[in-house]
């Protein structure tokens, strides 16, 4: 599972459709779609249903986002602690 297919699932998840989670992480939508969807065949489920008005959370995927935001806390504490480490920052 690659890190960019979780920034693109938190995106949509968080923005509620697949082009304004496409301009935030300043990609395309076809190329967000497709990440999506690589992720939903990867895990072998649907994480999202798609409406008229943009994306659902699924039942899957309501699990799978409190995982993935768990990853993403992890990862930007370990890039702090490794700032800090660094001596390019001084805690928050």
């Amino acid at each position: 599972m690659k890190l960019n297919a979780i920034r693109d699932f938190l995106a949509v998840a968080e923005r509620g459709s697949l082009r304004a989670a496409a301009r935030q992480v300043g990609g395309s939508q076809p190329a967000m779609s497709r990440s999506i969807q690589e992720l939903e065949r990867e895990l072998g489920v649907a994480l999202f249903q798609r409406t008229a008005g943009g994306v659902r959370l699924t039942t899957m995927g309501e699990v799978f986002l409190l995982r993935a935001s768990t990853v993403r806390d992890e990862l930007r504490r370990a890039q702090e602690e490794i700032d800090q480490l660094r001596g390019e920052t001084h805690g928050h």
